[in-house]
């Protein structure tokens, strides 16, 4: 899929209007549809702005046919959509995450030492 496309895609994904994207990324509605249409390319600043304004990496809007951006899409989606839950559930979202990749890294490396190494004792002369 070329930039342009995906670029549109995302927009209206997100609910968003040309008119509406361009104001957050400050630049004309014009100029976004040149960008949606492929008759011009963004500099790296606009592309770092399209990124924030549509809450997207920059591997997603890049390269969009790349099926690891796809899940990195869905889990920063999902993780977004925490803002509206309440500070605590927000906090157990967190240790289940980390606990889940804390199990993962366990079961990679299972004959590997967990907590803190102990200090070498001093030889006696």
């Amino acid at each position: 899929m070329e930039f342009g496309d995906e670029l549109a895609r995302i927009r209206r994904e997100r609910g968003l209007t040309q008119a509406g994207l361009a104001q957050r990324i400050g630049v004309h509605p014009s100029q976004l549809h040149r960008y949606e249409v492929g008759e011009a390319q963004p500099t790296l600043d606009v592309i770092r702005r399209l990124c924030v304004a549509l809450s997207v990496s920059s591997d997603g809007l890049l390269f969009a046919d790349d099926p690891r951006a796809l899940v990195e899409n869905r889990l920063r989606m999902a993780l977004e959509t925490t803002i509206y839950l309440s500070e605590h559930e927000q906090a157990v979202i967190a240790e289940i995450i980390e606990n889940f990749v804390a199990a993962r890294v366990a079961r990679e490396r299972p004959n590997q030492r967990r907590g803190p190494v102990p200090k070498k004792k001093r030889e006696k002369d």
